[in-house]
């Protein structure tokens, strides 16, 4: 457990501090943020950058009722 904590504290994600035998741990980064980091770093790595890709990857888990927030959600975007 010690050993997860250092490396999520060498990857930014929160600082470990020991006291007397106690492990204080505050948190750094939120979860929406660490949420986004990890969903580009899936894109990069499984996709090479492609959304389309990862949205090919994925239809078929897709619940109809969602596909059309998803489509609202697409529309509001400010493409590159």
């Amino acid at each position: 457990m010690r050993t997860y904590l250092f490396r999520l504290e060498e990857k930014g994600y929160l600082k470990v501090e020991v006291r007397k035998r106690r492990a204080y741990i505050n948190v750094i980064i939120d979860k929406e943020s660490y949420k986004k980091e990890k969903a580009g770093e899936i894109l990069e790595e499984w996709f090479d950058g492609s959304a389309k890709e990862l949205i090919s990857a994925i239809s078929g888990n897709i619940k109809k009722d969602d596909t059309e927030e998803l489509k609202g959600i697409l529309d509001g975007f400010d493409f590159k």
